[in-house]
């Protein structure tokens, strides 16, 4: 997929030249059969830039006969945002083959939340199938029609026994929202910024999160966290992936509005814990050492 494209389409990269005004056009083979249809471009100037991008023909037809004979595309809804697996998150729920997505938020009422998904989870298979990245869940799910149940293989780590443990959930699909997205709704409150490092993880330096980080960092109003100022190198945090800039949102799933909360999070935390942060608008899991 490319930036800005929403996941769902399983483009064909190709050298051919799309340019404004052939989108919508047929890629054809060296037999002249119809491959695909032209979609996109990466491109800086608008124009062709050696990298065309093009749907599958078998995925446009049964668009098409879904059109034809319905009226309307029938999408798949789980209601869950992913990212992929990262090593320190594999090590940590136990999954040697590096398989698997972290589950980042689940939709209120949606057909993940009915099934007991949580966020930090990991969807290790899909009906049976081993998961590899979020790409391959989004395309599966997609082409199911809603109402479709769907086998879910999870790992879940237990941060009080410092467990992972399996679980076999099911899901019914729902249908595709027209729009999707959720936003945290409340105020927070502006807390005058300090440097504090105390109580902390050793080698981060945090701040709370104050309104002109809102909009120096492009944060939507209502979330609520504290922002590394800085991470020493070599230590256990930074080898875990923290980085500054992040915005720490929860400490083992507990909820850190401040920094007297992520303080107490950490000291009750044991020697390992999950965090998650958000970083450039997107929200990640990261195993972290104390």
């Amino acid at each position: 997929t490319t930036p800005g494209q929403p996941g769902y389409e399983n483009f064909i990269q190709t050298d051919a030249a799309i340019n404004p005004g052939n989108s919508g056009g047929p890629l054809l083979d060296a037999h002249g059969r119809v491959v695909g249809l032209n979609t996109a471009i990466e491109t800086r100037s608008g124009m062709f830039a050696g990298i065309g991008l093009a749907i599958p023909i078998n995925m446009a037809i049964s668009v098409m006969r879904e059109l034809v004979d319905e009226g309307k595309v029938h999408r798949g809804f789980l209601g869950i945002e992913m990212d992929r697996m990262d090593a320190g998150m594999a090590e940590l729920y136990g999954l040697s083959d590096g398989g698997g997505v972290m589950v980042i938020s689940v939709v209120k009422d949606s057909a993940a939340d009915q099934a007991g998904l949580l966020e930090g989870d990991a969807l290790v298979t899909l009906n049976g199938q081993k998961v590899v990245n979020p790409s391959q869940v989004r395309l599966a799910v997609s082409a199911w029609r809603p109402g479709t149940e769907v086998h879910l293989g999870v790992v879940r780590y237990d941060e009080a026994s410092g467990q992972a443990r399996r679980l076999d959930l099911t899901a019914r699909l729902r249908a595709m929202p027209d729009a999707s997205g959720t936003r945290m709704d409340g105020p927070s409150e502006t807390v005058p910024p300090a440097n504090l490092q105390m109580g902390f993880l050793e080698g981060v330096v945090i701040e709370p999160l104050t309104a002109p980080d809102h909009e120096a960092y492009g944060i939507e109003d209502g979330v609520e966290g504290v922002i590394v100022v800085s991470v020493k190198p070599d230590s256990a945090a930074s080898r875990g992936g923290l980085e500054q800039g992040d915005i720490i949102l929860q400490v083992n799933r507990q909820p850190v509005k401040d920094v007297a909360a992520a303080q107490a999070a950490v000291a009750s935390a044991g020697g390992r814990m999950v965090l998650k942060i958000l970083r450039d608008g997107r929200t990640k899991f990261l195993a972290v050492s104390r």
